[in-house]
């Protein structure tokens, strides 16, 4: 079966009642098609979020089918978050996206360290191999490292790289 015809969800003649005698859903009959985009929609109290709630696990209590294509799961976002009130709301979408933060703090504290003076000196000291500056007996040693002079001009190149000829 093409992966376009696959379902992947399905429920047969689901309903919820919620007492003494509310019932909110009645014999719903869908399926979901891989890559389907689903919407619901209904007036207040018609049962959109209960039945949001039966698709996604969260409500056990209910009559008919439900059923998942194996490998495949769901998950919720309430409409109305339970937030912890002295946390602001950076601070929980941080939490959210914990792994996320850690790399942008990563990138942040080594692009501040650039402009501090044990980096600037690592910086010169990689330039300085770069441009030739430590000489390394360019014609004994370099060429037996791959590093040639390649023209006239006294241009050297490593690995296809030009450098700068300091004699």
């Amino acid at each position: 079966m093409a992966d376009d015809n696959k379902i992947i969800f399905s429920m047969f003649r689901v309903g919820k009642s919620f007492p003494p005698h509310r019932q909110v859903l009645k014999d719903i009959s869908l399926s979901f098609f891989l890559g389907a985009k689903i919407g619901i929609i209904g007036l207040n109290g018609s049962g959109k979020s209960t039945l949001l709630k039966i698709i996604a696990g969260m409500e056990k209590e209910y009559q008919g089918e439900v059923t998942f294509l194996p490998g495949y799961s769901v998950g919720h976002l309430s409409q109305d978050p339970l937030l912890d009130e002295n946390r602001s709301v950076r601070e929980i979408v941080e939490e959210g996206l914990k792994e996320t933060m850690a790399i942008i703090k990563e990138f942040e504290e080594i692009n501040n360290s650039f402009g501090e003076p044990v980096c600037m000196r690592i910086l010169i000291r990689c330039n300085n191999l770069w441009t030739g500056r430590l000489y390394f007996r360019k014609r004994s040693i370099m060429p037996m490292a791959g590093i040639l002079n390649t023209s006239l001009s006294g241009q050297w190149m490593l690995s296809g790289v030009p450098m700068a000829a300091q004699e």
